[in-house]
């Protein structure tokens, strides 16, 4: 009785061992595979998340890419020389108001630019009716045109800005219009920082006319919304009187 009890117990014991030493390689095989299994996934993932990277990369530079040429190229275009020009065009048309700041002040940049301006009235000759009169006839010119442009283009805006930092010219946001984007006090930081970095960067490259300073910033054209603006800011050339800002969404 003693023998039967003990052959059963040498029997569970053997019977446990046997079991144990059958589980651990399975064990251990299930572990190895789990543990490269995982590595393999992980391994794909990266590489998955790798060639995303890439390919985002790649879609960025070609959009940068596509949005400074278009900019070059509407910086050498007929219309951005012509409109930008010292003698014949918005910049010097701009130059020859005098000194406008009071009636700036006075009216509201944007009613001054559209009710006054740009407006022909029964204004009287006086010393800056010339000035008046040039500027009415250099907007009437382009203005239509630049809007046709911006139709056809993927800018939101386009500012011509003269060497001083002022705002001579924008198609859409005339609350811009004689801002110095130089000065202190500036309501338009974003646009002071661009035009900053556009103009020391062109001083930079005073010994390489050939190169085209173009600076890319990131930044809302209005404090007062979260709409996300591309600006590009280009100095024609190295002795230029007005710089070009396009703005994107």
């Amino acid at each position: 009785m003693q023998n039967t009890k003990r052959f059963k117990r040498l029997q569970h014991t053997l019977m446990l061992a046997f079991l144990v030493l059958s589980i651990t390689p399975l064990i251990l095989s299930a572990l190895y595979f789990l543990n490269s299994h995982t590595k393999d996934l992980a391994e794909q993932s990266i590489s998955h998340l790798a060639s995303l990277r890439d390919n985002k990369q790649k879609q960025l530079q070609s959009f940068f890419a596509a949005k400074e040429s278009e900019v070059k190229s509407f910086a050498r275009s007929e219309l951005s020389n012509n409109s930008g020009g010292r003698f014949y065009g918005l910049v010097g048309a701009f130059h020859q108001l005098g000194n406008i700041d009071s009636q700036l002040n006075a009216q509201g940049r944007a009613n001054y630019f559209n009710l006054t301006l740009t407006t022909k009235g029964n204004q009287t000759v006086n010393s800056g009716y010339i000035g008046h009169e040039r500027y009415r006839l250099m907007f009437k010119r382009y203005n239509a045109v630049y809007n046709e442009y911006l139709k056809r283009s993927d800018f939101k805006d386009i500012m011509l800005v003269d060497i001083s930092g002022d705002v001579v010219y924008s198609v859409k946001n005339h609350d811009l219009f004689g801002v110095n984007l130089l000065a202190k006090n500036t309501s338009y930081p974003a646009l002071q920082q661009t035009f900053k970095a556009i103009k020391t960067k062109t001083e930079h490259s005073q010994n390489s006319p050939e190169q085209v300073p173009v600076v890319f910033t990131d930044f809302s054209a209005n404090s007062h919304n979260n709409d996300t603006t591309l600006g590009l800011l280009r100095r024609l050339f190295n002795k230029a009187t007005y710089t070009v800002m396009c703005l994107w969404n």
